[in-house]
């Protein structure tokens, strides 16, 4: 099967820039796009070689090279028949000397969407199956559009094989006609649509069978003649104005390119906050960190794939499985640290406790599976209909995973939410809060776009035209606006290290929330004063607190019970002496 690709990048020196990674990486130069395919004929059908969507040069979104706003069919086929067994007598060039009559196959260009069926074939059926020959010739439907192209493959007489070869068109040439150095005319491409092309064999021509050493062939009645097998190799190229790429993949390129500069600002701003703020940063920073780099790579990756498929015609298969792989780790990531954070890993507790086993075992099937799917079906383009059961169960796997990271992240940000509500923590609270209100609006974003995309246009131009945004482009501008608002509520600050779960040295009580009034001065709640810089134990057994307020002034806060005595289902009450009014610091654990 053949498929050709497509180009364009608007920064020209990041088309340079992937343009030369790519081939450094992967050692590629660039080459006319030829693909290979070897198809059995059978007879009295029809078998699709090729099928891709092709823009003309009026309505193309690009016209770079190498298209070069130009839009063609060209075609080199080679259709080679045989019998069951060699033959007794072979001639000199080594045909078979059985073929004494001329074979012909016809190839035909459509344009649209319509399965051949569409195209040709009776109304009536025999055997479960359309009827599509007619008097050794196909059924063309009367009420059908006619075939954009149509050729007739004649194999003469005493010969094995033919070959049919439709022409690059000549750069100057703009329209069907005009002098071809080959019999067949060029074939330019002024209409935007889908196009496949067809190879049908309608049997006119039979053989007696071949013999074993001069006699019949077991099973092979006397005088019985039998269809030879065709099979066909070559090469197919869809030219689009702006390149190789398919109509259908070509807003990838753009999309991807975009994407990357957009992570890498994002990424450049988080860098260099975290360099400034480099003695303040807490674990889920960094874990960030690792999430925004593989968004980049991800992106400066995909687009490298397009842009290299579009110039070359072939995908390059090293770079396609990488991109799988980085996207399927940065999808997977970005789970688990959702999930993280909604049972307040690093900020309620100093670990995941027994939930980290389940994480990494609910994450890595996350992985296997849709590392799995996405491999399928990117290096077999058919995979959907080829594999259908392999891909539905894949799909539904990760459904089901998908569901639970969601259960999981509700319900556990609903359980912080109401533990730190409970206990007056009001920094923390207004933190999860935002961030719980972003995940929420994401899904409703989610199912209004589901919505409209069930209700909207299913015409075949409508589908192969929007597919870019329905099966990737929705869901990577959604992730991208909350990863930005995670990467602004999370943003290394001088303050960030009061977000985290911290634990007194000394004193042996774990404080949920240190500093928790000045921190309800960063949410808005602060009424002036500062917040509890420290604690410890006292010499009677009681807890102490430095507490520095508003005027600046430091002075000593006590735990209002003995360390002997804190319930710990409580949480123990600092109290401020010597201050213009009273504060309460909570520590919430022991």
């Amino acid at each position: 099967m053949v498929r050709v690709c497509s180009t364009t990048f608007a920064p020209v020196f990041m088309r340079l820039l992937v343009a030369a990674a790519a081939i450094a990486v992967f050692g590629h130069g660039f080459a006319l796009a030829e693909i290979v395919s070897v198809n059995t004929i059978l007879p009295y059908g029809i078998t699709t070689l090729s099928e891709t969507e092709v823009f003309s040069p009026s309505d193309a979104p690009a016209t770079t090279a190498p298209g070069n706003g130009r839009a063609y069919l060209a075609l080199e086929l080679t259709v080679t028949r045989a019998l069951s067994l060699p033959a007794p007598i072979a001639r000199p060039d080594g045909s078979d000397s059985r073929f004494s009559e001329p074979s012909e196959l016809e190839v035909f260009v459509l344009a649209g969407a319509q399965p051949p069926e569409a195209y040709f074939g009776m109304d009536k059926v025999s055997g479960g199956g359309v009827d599509w020959c007619a008097q050794g010739r196909v059924v063309q439907r009367s009420a059908a559009p006619a075939p954009w192209r149509n050729y007739l493959l004649s194999i003469p007489a005493s010969q094995t094989a033919a070959t049919l070869s439709v022409p690059v068109p000549p750069k100057s040439e703009a329209s069907d006609t005009g002098a071809a150095p080959t019999d067949l005319p060029p074939a330019p491409i002024v209409k935007t649509d889908q196009y496949s092309v067809v190879v049908a064999q309608c049997g006119q021509a039979q053989f007696p069978p071949a013999t074993a050493g001069g006699k019949a062939a077991t099973g092979v009645a006397a005088g019985a003649k039998e269809t030879p097998v065709f099979t066909v190799k070559g090469f197919v190229v869809w030219m689009n104005p702006y390149g190789y790429l398919p109509g259908q993949l070509y807003p990838f390129l753009p999309f991807y390119g975009i994407l990357a500069v957009a992570y890498l600002s994002v990424a450049l701003v988080w860098v260099v906050l975290m360099a400034i703020y480099n003695k303040e940063l807490i674990t889920l920073q960094r874990l960030i960190t690792v999430i925004l780099a593989l968004c980049v790579l991800e992106a400066v990756l995909c687009c490298g794939e397009y842009y290299m498929y579009n110039m070359r015609g072939v995908p390059v298969t090293p770079l396609l499985v990488l991109c799988a792989l980085v996207r399927t780790a940065h999808q997977t990531g970005s789970r688990l640290l959702v999930v993280a954070v909604s049972v307040g890993y690093g900020v309620l507790r100093p670990s995941l406790g027994t939930a980290k086993t389940k994480l990494i075992s609910v994450g890595a099937t996350y992985f296997v599976l849709t590392a799995a799917r996405e491999l399928l079906t990117r290096l077999d383009l058919d995979a959907v209909a080829t594999h259908a059961a392999a891909v539905l169960a894949l799909d539904l796997g990760a459904f089901l995973i998908d569901c639970l990271f969601v259960w999981w992240t509700m319900i556990s940000l609903y359980d912080a939410i109401a533990y730190l509500r409970a206990h007056k923590q009001g920094a923390k609270l207004w933190l999860l809060g935002r961030f719980a209100l972003v995940l929420s609006l994401a899904v409703a974003a989610q199912v209004v776009f589901i919505l409209y995309h069930v209700s909207a246009s299913v015409s075949p131009s409508y589908r192969w035209k929007r597919a870019w945004l329905t099966s990737v482009g929705f869901s990577q501008i959604l992730y991208f606006v909350v990863l930005l608002a995670t990467v602004c509520l999370w943003r290394p600050s001088k303050t960030s290290r009061r977000y985290e779960y911290s634990q007194v040295a000394d004193g042996g009580v774990i404080l949920a929330d240190q500093e928790d009034i000045e921190l309800d001065a960063i949410a808005g709640h602060n009424d002036g004063a500062g917040a509890a810089a420290g604690a410890s134990a006292g010499a009677g057994g009681h807890a102490t607190a430095s507490i520095q307020t508003a005027s600046g002034r430091s002075v000593m806060a006590a735990v209002e019970s003995a360390i002997a005595d804190i319930d710990i289902t409580t949480p123990p009450q600092f109290t401020v002496d010597g201050a213009e009014e009273d504060y309460d610091v909570s520590a919430t654990d022991v």
